[in-house]
């Protein structure tokens, strides 16, 4: 392990973004995208999401989910992250920041 934890969002460090990365190791910090208002106004610093992918009209997107409802979706690695999870790999994210709308999250195996 590295140990670097920094909990800044890290710029074209690749560590994650390439499919050289094992699904064991896949873990980026990002932010949750469309984020649904009443749910967000719920999270808090430390809350664990599930990461899970759901098809809707035949698309499939990647849902972030606090409690079992749609807290918003991942749009960093998400095509990295639909191959591992239909690989049988299971996601989690820890919200690391909360301002308004913009959350924070790292997203890491189960």
């Amino acid at each position: 392990m590295s140990g670097n934890d920094s909990g800044s969002i890290p710029s074209g460090s690749g560590a994650a973004s390439g499919a050289s990365t094992t699904c064991e190791s896949l873990a980026f910090e990002s932010f949750l995208s469309s984020p649904k208002p009443t749910i967000v106004a719920l999270l808090n610093v430390g809350d664990v999401l599930d990461i899970t992918v759901q098809t809707t009209g035949g698309i499939e997107t990647v849902a972030v989910l606090y409690q079992g409802q749609v807290a918003g979706g991942l749009v960093q690695n998400s095509d990295r992250i639909k191959a591992c999870i239909s690989q049988g790999f299971n996601y989690q994210a820890d919200v690391r920041g909360v301002q308004g709308a913009q959350i924070t999250i790292f997203v890491h195996p189960a």
